[in-house]
C-alpha cells in the first residue's frame, strides 16, 4: 500500500555486540515484513517464466550464423544454460547473505570491503552507481529497443505477402508500439500489468506450437536436415564469432538473476532458492534445445545463415503450416514480444523513479502524476532513450553492446562474492557454493567482454557500451559526491523539476499536499 515501508535487514560487520556478524533487525514477523509464502513450486515457475521470453525468437539465427554449425550451436545453448544456472547459484548465496536484493546492494556491500573508511565506502557507492547508471541509460532501454525491433520484424515479414513494406517499416512499427506502451504506462499501472500478464501466456503457446510441429517433422521422417555425422561440419574457428554466438544464447537465458528479488517472500529460502534454479534452468535448457531442434528439422543451415532477418520462425511457420503459418506464427510472436517490451517499460519506469527519489538521478524523474499516480516523467525518459536506440542500431548491434555491459556487472557482482568470502568470512551463510563457481563465472565474464574487442569491425557497439559506463564516473564524482560541482547545476535541476511538474501535472516526492 502507498506510504507503507518494508523494513530491510542489514548485514552488520563483525564488531561490538555483534560478534558473529548476524543480521540486524527483529527476527519476529510484523506488519512491515513481506509474507513468506512462496514455495519451491512457485519459485520454479518464476525461474522458468522469468527466463523464457522473446529472446528465444531472436537468438537462434544469431547463434547459428556465428557458430556456423548445428552441433556447435546446440553446445552453445547447453553451455549458456549451465552458465545461467551457475550464475543463479552464486546469486543464491548473495541473496541469503545480503538481504537487500539486487546488484546495487550486492556491489555496494562487497566493494565497501566491510570497512567504515570513506575511500572504501566510496568505491562501493561508485560501482553500484555505475550499475544503476548503465542499467537505466543503456541496458534497459537497449533491451526494449531490441525486443521492439523483433516485434517490427515479425509484423513486417507477416505483411510482406499482402503489401510492400520498406526496411524502415521495422523501426516505424517499433516506435509506434513504444508510443502505445508509453501512453498505457502513463495512464494506468494496473492496465499495463494486466496486458503483460495476458501476453505472458502467449510466449508459452508459441514455444509449444514450434516444438510440437518440429517434433512431428522428426517423427514422420520428413526432415533430413540434421545428420549426426555432419553436426559440427563447418564450425567457426573465430573466438570472436563464438563469443558473439554466446552473447545471443546468454541473452535468451537472461533473467536467472531476477529470482533473487523474491528472497524475502520464500519459505525456507536457503533450500528453496538453489533448488528452484537447479530444477528451473534445466527445464529451460530442454525447452530451448527442443525449439532449436525444431528449427533445424525444417530449415537448412544455409537458409538460416543467408536469411536477411532474425525472424526465422516465419519461414519455419510457412514450411510447416503453409500460408496459415505466415499469419499464426508472426501474430503469436508479435504478441509475446509486445508483452515483454511492455513489462520492460513498466519496470524501468519504476526503477528510474526510485533512483531519482533517492537522489541518484535528476529530481525531475521523481514526479508522480496527480491523478493517475504513475511515474510519468520516468516513463517518458525511458521511452525517449529506447527511441534513440531503436533509431541508432539494429538488433544484433544493440544485442552485442548491451550484452557487453551486462557481463561487466555480472563479473563485478560475482567477483564481489569472492571478496565477501574474506571480508565476511565469519558471517553465517545459509547457502554456499563452491568457490570455483564464481571464479569460473568471472573468467567467462572477462572473456565475453574482452574477446569481441579483438575484432574491430564488430566491436563498435561494445566500445560505445563501455564508454557509456565509464562516463558515469565523472557524473558520480560531480553530481553525487559534489566534486567541482557548479551551483548552477543544482539550480537547473530544481528549476527543471518544477517545470516538469507544472507541465505534466506531477507531484514531487515526499509532498503530502501535492502542489
Amino acid at each position: 500500500m502507498e506510504g507503507e515501508h518494508v523494513e530491510m535487514q542489514e548485514l552488520v560487520p563483525n564488531s561490538g555486540n555483534n560478534k558473529e556478524g548476524v543480521w540486524r533487525g527483529s527476527p519476529s514477523v510484523n506488519k512491515h515484513q513481506l509474507k513468506r509464502e512462496l514455495t519451491l513450486f512457485h519459485m520454479v515457475g518464476l525461474v522458468v517464466g522469468g527466463i523464457i521470453g522473446s529472446g528465444i525468437f531472436i537468438s537462434p539465427r544469431v547463434v547459428v550464423k556465428n557458430s556456423q554449425s548445428y552441433g556447435m550451436a546446440l553446445v552453445i545453448w547447453v553451455v549458456a544454460g549451465m552458465l545461467a544456472m551457475c550464475g543463479g547459484l552464486c546469486y543464491s548465496e548473495l541473496g541469503t547473505l545480503v538481504k537487500k536484493a539486487g546488484e546495487v546492494a550486492y556491489i555496494k556491500q562487497a566493494y565497501s570491503f566491510n570497512s567504515k573508511k570513506p575511500q572504501h565506502l566510496m568505491i562501493g557507492e561508485l560501482l553500484s552507481f555505475l550499475f544503476a547508471w548503465s542499467n537505466s541509460l543503456l541496458v534497459r532501454p537497449a533491451s526494449t529497443a531490441i525486443i521492439l525491433q523483433t516485434f517490427g520484424e515479425y509484423v513486417t515479414k507477416a505483411a510482406e505477402p499482402y503489401c510492400d513494406l520498406s526496411p524502415k517499416s521495422i523501426k516505424m512499427l517499433a516506435l509506434s508500439a513504444l508510443g502505445v506502451m508509453m501512453l498505457l504506462n502513463c495512464y494506468s499501472a494496473k492496465l499495463s500489468s494486466m496486458l503483460t500478464t495476458s501476453f505472458s501466456f502467449v510466449k508459452l503457446i508459441a514455444a509449444a506450437l514450434i516444438i510440437s510441429v518440429g517434433l512431428w517433422k522428426f517423427i514422420d521422417g520428413t526432415s533430413s536436415k540434421t545428420q549426426p555425422h555432419g553436426l559440427f561440419e563447418g564450425t567457426s574457428s573465430s573466438p570472436a564469432n563464438l563469443v558473439l554466438a554466446f552473447y545471443a544464447a546468454l541473452w535468451a537465458f537472461d533473467g536467472w538473476s531476477n529470482v533473487n528479488y523474491a528472497t524475502e517472500e520464500m519459505t525456507n529460502v536457503e533450500k528453496t532458492l538453489p533448488r528452484a534454479l537447479m530444477i528451473g534452468v534445466p527445464l529451460v535448457i530442454v525447452v530451448y534445445l527442443l525449439i532449436n531442434l525444431s528449427f533445424f528439422a525444417v530449415l537448412s543451415i544455409h537458409e538460416i545463415v543467408i536469411s536477411d532477418s532474425e525472424a526465422i520462425a516465419i519461414p519455419f511457420g510457412y514450411r510447416t503450416m503453409g500460408d496459415a503459418g505466415l499469419v499464426i506464427i508472426p501474430v503469436i510472436v508479435a504478441c509475446s514480444t509486445f508483452g515483454a517490451a511492455n513489462a520492460g517499460v513498466f519496470v524501468v519506469g519504476r526503477l528510474n523513479y526510485t533512483s531519482a527519489r533517492d537522489g541518484i538521478f535528476p529530481k525531475f524523474l521523481a514526479g508522480i502524476h496527480a491523478q493517475y499516480r504513475t511515474p510519468i516523467p520516468a516513463v517518458l525518459f525511458h521511452t525517449a532513450l529506447s527511441s534513440i536506440y531503436i533509431c541508432s542500431g539494429g538488433i544484433i548491434d544493440l544485442l552485442n553492446g548491451c550484452s557487453a555491459a551486462i557481463w561487466v556487472f555480472y563479473s563485478l557482482t560475482l567477483f564481489g562474492l569472492i571478496i565477501m568470502r574474506y571480508t565476511y568470512s565469519q558471517t553465517p551463510r545459509p547457502f554456499k557454493v563452491w568457490t570455483v563457481l564464481p571464479v569460473i563465472m568471472v573468467v567467462v565474464g572477462v572473456i565475453l567482454v574482452v574477446v569481441p574487442l579483438s575484432n574491430p569491425e564488430d566491436s563498435l557497439y561494445q566500445l560505445i557500451a563501455l564508454g557509456i559506463i565509464l562516463l558515469g564516473v565523472p557524473v558520480y564524482l560531480v553530481a553525487i559526491q559534489g566534486y567541482c560541482k557548479p551551483r548552477v547545476l543544482t539550480k537547473i535541476n530544481d528549476q527543471l523539476a518544477e517545470l516538469i511538474d507544472d507541465i505534466l501535472n506531477t507531484t514531487p516526492p515526499h509532498s503530502p499536499t501535492g502542489r
